[in-house]
């Protein structure tokens, strides 16, 4: 319960309006590893992906857990509808998209992270949604002496 009242304290000070009244955060993998892929063979749209499945998740209340969700993805980000499906396929049957996902994640449990949100800003580790004003003195080195 934490985490939905922290996401929504976050959403009000970015002035944004999420419905989360039946948000299903479990299965989210297979859109883990479509992040991957993209990032891997397409990182220009790794971002307008990342923002399609935030707003499916938040604002819309869509099941990204859905391989037709994913397609959908992947289409409105401008993925032609063939090759949507092959990736949406891959996602369930390519052991290279596997294991760097697993590579990844633990890379960032050797980092030190241990949970969602987190973010590296000049080596340093911010974790929570309630550590936006904390990044951002970091990132534009805001001194507060």
């Amino acid at each position: 319960m934490c985490t939905i009242f922290c996401l929504k304290r976050t959403f009000l000070y970015l002035c944004y309006v999420a419905n989360s009244s039946s948000v299903n955060f479990e299965g989210s993998l297979h859109a883990q590893r479509m992040l991957t892929l993209l990032k891997k063979e397409q990182p220009h749209l790794l971002l307008p992906a990342t923002d399609n499945l935030f707003h499916r998740i938040w604002e819309h209340n869509e099941d990204i857990t859905e391989p037709a969700s994913l397609q959908q993805v992947c289409i409105e980000i401008g993925i032609p509808s063939t090759e949507a499906e092959s990736i949406v396929k891959r996602l369930k049957e390519d052991e290279s998209i596997k294991k760097e996902l697993i590579e990844a994640t633990q890379q960032a449990v050797e980092a030190g992270m241990f949970g969602v949100p987190s973010f590296v800003v000049d080596n340093d580790i911010f974790f929570g949604s309630d550590r936006f004003n904390h990044i951002e003195h970091k990132l534009f080195k805001i001194d507060d002496k």
